[in-house]
């Protein structure tokens, strides 16, 4: 690096070890005439945010500037919601809205900043019936190279299944997968789906069959990171709980879903030796929204939350 007057100047260079909360440094320059050395500056690492392009995780993460207005919305009984130029919450699931045919999932949204609109980020929310299509097929008339699933939902009580997604108009191809697996094995295989560098987006229980059933995706903008996961399958009192410390021990929530029945699953995955705790809160809306991606929406008459992480 050249500065202007600064002939066969030098400087010395901090050396920041990843995982550092906060490091101080100085900048020291010289030259024949004297040198100057700067103020200390406090240099602080937060938490691996996604590339820009993955939609995997962390959806709000792709904007960094301020939002534009949204809504919420309720989906219910075959409805289907297209939002151009947006980016939205994973439905929110609990036995508040589960009432015998007829369920309800309530979803958020933001509109992208005018800037931002040329990316094609856009949310789908839509309600079938299984009695109908099943869902494995449902499913597949969704799947698309530009599209990844954010939740989903079976509720036999309905006969229904609720699921988000997010389409996107930028180049790059989302390798989708769909996975029944024994509760006993949930763990084990969404470890397995990390390892070869995929991410768990979405999860649910399919009670007909005992199963559960996982959306990952690989991406082929990053083939080479290697993902570490935790699986917790919560109570409802105790999914805010489950979250607070997945995040503390550095992982992203990629994909929550479940029932009272069968519990509450928590996917955390993380790349690799990260270990930084990511921040969380449960709650009000974060003042600095743009920063943080709803990643639970529990409604239950015991338990209400709205978990927000980075």
């Amino acid at each position: 690096m050249q500065i202007p007057g600064a002939t066969g100047a030098s400087y010395t260079t901090p050396t920041v070890a990843l995982g550092d909360s906060g490091s101080n440094f100085e900048v020291t320059v010289s030259n024949a005439s004297g040198s100057a050395t700067s103020n200390t500056a406090t240099l602080t690492a937060g938490a691996r945010a996604p590339a820009i392009g993955d939609l995997r995780y962390l959806l709000w993460q792709q904007v960094t500037v301020p939002w534009a207005n949204g809504g919420n919305v309720g989906l219910i009984g075959y409805q289907s919601y297209s939002i151009t130029n947006a980016l939205g919450t994973p439905l929110e699931i609990g036995s508040t809205y589960v009432k015998e045919d007829e369920c309800t999932w309530p979803f958020s949204f933001l509109y992208l900043p005018t800037s931002m609109n040329s990316l094609g980020l856009d949310m789908y929310y839509q309600w079938d019936n299984t009695n109908y299509t099943p869902y494995e097929s449902y499913l597949q008339s969704i799947v698309a190279p530009n599209a990844v699933i954010t939740s989903m939902d079976l509720e036999p009580a309905c006969d229904a299944i609720g699921v988000s997604w997010v389409q996107t108009g930028q180049t790059g191809v989302f390798d989708y997968k769909l996975e029944a697996v024994p509760p006993s094995q949930i763990r084990a295989t969404v470890a397995a789906d990390g390892a070869e560098g995929r991410i768990v987006t979405a999860a649910t229980f399919d009670d007909s069959s005992g199963n559960a059933i996982l959306i990952s995706y690989g991406w082929s903008g990053d083939t080479t990171t290697v993902y570490e996961a935790q699986t917790v399958v919560a109570a409802p009192a105790d999914v805010a709980n489950q979250a607070t410390t997945l995040a503390g021990e550095g992982y992203f929530i990629s994909a929550f879903g479940g029932n009272d029945t069968d519990g509450y699953m928590l996917i955390g995955m993380r790349v690799q030796g990260d270990t930084l705790p990511r921040p969380i809160t449960n709650g009000p809306t974060p003042t600095d929204s743009a920063y943080w991606t709803v990643v639970v929406r529990l409604s239950e008459p015991a338990s209400t939350e709205t978990i927000y992480e980075q």
